[in-house]
């Protein structure tokens, strides 16, 4: 169940960054992590902390 949470936020974090167009590495400064934990996030790999989560959804309202 977890690994199901981690994986469908981790598509959603991916979907909305594509959508701006911007790099791994674009992303990831603004959330302030190397790009590969960017990419763990997406992956589903590791969890996104709580924090980085509220900054994710900031910075994707902020682009609107």
């Amino acid at each position: 169940m977890r690994d199901d949470i981690c994986q469908r936020t981790g598509a959603n974090i991916r979907m909305h960054r594509l959508a701006r167009a911007w790099t791994l590495n674009e992303f990831s400064k603004l959330l302030g992590v190397s790009y590969q934990q960017v990419q763990k996030y997406e992956k589903g790999t590791n969890r996104i902390p709580i924090d980085k989560l509220v900054l994710t959804a900031k910075v994707e309202f902020a682009a609107r």
